[in-house]
């Protein structure tokens, strides 16, 4: 049996606790060796692909350890086309935002990178977990190190923002345990098996599935998040920050994404059923709302933070067709979404610093003073509103092209509420590039930076122009989970 999932969690779990050992003697040296782990981290990634099979939607490389046999759990972990996107994204955005660190934070070093790592641990174990008591365990130990970045290095109202996100997010995961409980207890098997669950859940009546998909449907809903179970996000994205953002917004809406696949759909199919048409009128309203408010935002990290929320609201639409098209174009969706939020608030962090300011208003004539950072922005923004050539048009195709073959209406509204996203991003892009500049750059020295959003960059181009390097890992999961 390989080793290389369990490895994929132990390296960063593990690099962690070396890293803090490391800052008690040389705080400076905490930086280099969080880089230096995540690194290690992200080449045992390439060699994990090597031994995974594209052609094959079902999982892989698993790994099954003995734990706790007397209520039916064990350590059970697995990879497949769903699982290894988002294990990706995790560890390449967690070399994203230690780059994105590396002169914004000076305070408390040895504390800051440790937790970092164990966030891009908790990710991966989320991820690759097969067993649902592991699941849930990592799915809360990703709570704890983000509601501290937020807490300690984030804004003026950090404190208030941080306990926001854990309650909002420690709550919608109980709602989840009640489900996975239900599941756990209504199975013949005394089991937390995943994959064991997901052919003895296909069984329940439509009226249980249901019932179990309500705290289901609570868990990502918040996690994701769709109106009316955002309002934490915003808060959270404006005091957090810039490397708190891009994993934020980055990586861990994508959990909620990824219970509603793994969870909502493979597992209580009769009640994605029977929820599908309220779910496409919640992405509707998501994406309709959540672009009308970002176009009245004054603070630039405040608009990208509602844009997440309405491009979540696509994957939402795209899960709720029920169709291959729609199902893949919404996993594409995130992993796009993941390279162009982390870059959006990104470039976001850096303007605030180079110039002083995050308030749109306060931002024309920016193109003069930092012409470099003012075309980033630009290049990210078009790549928000699904400029053709870049991730986000090819996403947002694919899942409207599954869509419409199920509703036809919907579809159409949900292609109409882009004229909205581009409106936003338009209009700010032209509130702050044009005009007489009335600021004071800095001067600041970007090269660290800059070149931790190269990959981004490169990422958002090629997977627009060749998606296929990414639906070659994700179409084979979805037909498999659509012919069940």
């Amino acid at each position: 049996m390989n080793q290389l999932l369990s490895l994929l969690i132990l390296i960063p779990l593990v690099g962690g606790v070396i890293t803090y050992l490391v800052g008690r003697f040389n705080k400076e040296a905490t930086k280099y060796s969080a880089l230096s782990i995540s690194i290690i981290t992200g080449i045992l990634f390439l060699l994990t692909l090597t031994k995974f099979n594209i052609k094959i939607g079902k999982y892989q490389l698993v790994e099954e350890y003995s734990w706790l046999n007397s209520i039916g759990s064990q350590i059970l972990l697995g990879i497949d086309g769903l699982s290894a996107t988002l294990v990706g994204l995790t560890i390449l955005l967690t070399i994203v935002a230690i780059g994105m660190s590396w002169k914004k934070i000076k305070k408390k070093k040895k504390s800051y990178y440790p937790l970092l790592l164990l966030l891009e641990a908790g990710l991966i174990g989320v991820f690759l977990s097969l067993d649902f008591i592991i699941f849930f365990i990592f799915w809360e130990i990703t709570l704890i190190p983000m509601f501290f970045i937020i807490a300690i290095w984030g804004g003026e109202r950090r404190l208030y923002a941080s306990i926001k996100f854990f309650i909002y997010t420690h709550l919608s995961s109980l709602f989840l345990l009640i489900s996975i409980i239900a599941i756990y207890l209504h199975s013949p098997i005394q089991t937390f098996s995943i994959p064991v669950l997901t052919e003895i859940t296909q069984t329940f009546s439509p009226q249980l599935q249901l019932m179990i998909f309500i705290g289901v449907f609570i868990g990502f809903a918040v996690k994701m998040p769709i109106v009316p179970f955002h309002t934490w996000l915003p808060d959270a994205h404006v005091e957090a920050p810039t490397p708190g953002s891009v994993m934020l917004a980055g990586v861990l809406l994508k959990m909620g994404g990824y219970v509603l696949i793994r969870v909502g759909y493979m597992m209580l199919p009769s009640a994605i059923d029977l929820a599908m048409p309220i779910l496409a009128i919640i992405s509707i309203v998501t994406m309709f709302y959540a672009g009308f408010v970002a176009m009245g935002q004054e603070d630039l990290k405040s608009l990208i933070a509602y844009s997440s929320v309405g491009h979540m609201g696509i994957v939402l639409f795209g899960v709720a067709s029920m169709t291959v098209y729609g199902i893949a174009g919404g996993i594409y969706q995130m992993i796009s979404h993941g390279l162009i939020s982390a870059l959006l608030f990104s470039i976001c962090g850096m303007i605030k610093k180079d110039v002083g300011t995050r308030k749109i208003s306060k931002l024309s004539g920016l193109a003069k003073e930092t012409p470099t950072l003012t075309g980033i922005l630009v290049f990210g923004s078009f790549a928000g509103l699904g400029l053709p050539s870049l991730s986000g048009f090819i996403a947002e195709l694919t899942v409207f092209i599954g869509a419409f073959s199920t509703w036809e209406i919907y579809t159409i509204l949900a292609i109409i509420s882009l004229i909205v996203t581009a409106s936003y991003f338009i209009w700010m892009l032209q509130r702050t590039i044009f005009g007489e500049s009335q600021l004071n750059s800095k001067e600041i020295n970007w090269k660290i930076e800059i070149t931790s959003l190269i990959p981004l960059i490169i990422l958002i181009i090629i997977f627009g122009v060749y998606p296929d390097l990414l639906f070659d890992y994700i179409n084979p999961f979805v037909k498999l989970i659509t012919s069940i």
